[in-house]
């Protein structure tokens, strides 16, 4: 009974408020500690084993067996090549849209050039047109036996 009596004791006053904080009483140490420290002292030490125990079980999760290794290198060296036949497309593409620029260009220039065409032959069609009215109204004017 005496020891019980004891253990109560020492457990009430492990604890001792002074106003918000509780402090408490380590007789392991030097410094009064309050309990939120403790407490955060603890959850570190739970975070920490948490930790490891989350690396052990991914160790387990993850030991990958030698074929699968070796799929994943074989896997590797497709995508390698996939990037490869990608990258070459890319500068064919390239290359074919600077053509389809140089085309545009060309088409736009020419397009000039066969509007001024146009315009020089519709000219022509039209003094063609007007030198034959010209051709028949002296023919008419002038005498029937000079022509």
């Amino acid at each position: 009974m005496l020891k019980i009596v004891l253990i109560l004791f020492l457990a009430i006053n492990l604890f001792v408020l002074e106003g918000n904080n509780a402090k408490a009483f380590w007789p392991f140490t030097k410094k009064n500690t309050t309990v939120k420290e403790v407490k955060d002292k603890k959850s570190e030490q739970e975070q920490t084993q948490i930790q490891e125990q989350v690396k052990k079980q991914d160790n387990k999760k993850f030991s990958v067996s030698s074929a699968a290794i070796n799929t994943l290198k074989v896997e590797k060296v497709i995508a390698q090549e996939q990037l490869k036949e990608l990258q070459a497309m890319e500068v064919e593409m390239n290359e074919l849209n600077d053509m389809m620029k140089d085309m545009h260009t060309l088409v736009t220039e020419q397009g000039k050039i066969i509007d001024n065409i146009e315009k020089k032959v519709t000219n022509t069609k039209n003094n063609v047109k007007s030198g034959i009215n010209n051709f028949r109204d002296l023919r008419r004017i002038c005498r029937p036996g000079i022509f």
